[in-house]
């Protein structure tokens, strides 16, 4: 272990910035393969107009909301199914939370207020 050190000390002025070089090297490889796998966020996707996909979801958002048909391909049409999903909202009724208003039982009351006297 002693030796090691004397020898690392003796050879201070080319271990010190080779070892600072390689691990510079090792960060910025890191750091560019980071940057190359990294995918857009989808709101960074809705905001580029140039992108393809954005565009296709823009129109297929807008054939939803003219309520026109034109599903060409699957690929379109699981994403018009994705879209509709995402503008479905649910209410208390669908979600079970809440029973499904119900109308009042008529009464005896009610049955002689509607009927009609015959005319002569």
């Amino acid at each position: 272990m002693e030796s090691n050190m004397l020898w690392v000390m003796e050879n201070a002025h080319t271990v010190f910035p080779a070892f600072s070089v390689i691990t510079t090297f090792m960060i910025l490889f890191v750091i560019y393969f980071a940057c190359l796998s990294r995918r857009k966020l989808p709101e960074e996707r809705e905001k580029d107009h140039e992108h393809k996909h954005s565009i296709r979801d823009r129109k297929l958002r807008v054939a939803l909301e003219q309520k026109k048909n034109i599903i060409r391909k699957k690929k379109d049409y699981n994403r018009l199914v994705k879209i509709m999903s995402k503008l479905r909202t649910k209410d208390k009724v669908e979600l079970g939370k809440a029973p499904p208003p119900s109308r009042p039982k008529p009464t005896a009351s009610d049955a002689a207020a509607t009927e009609v006297a015959p005319t002569k």
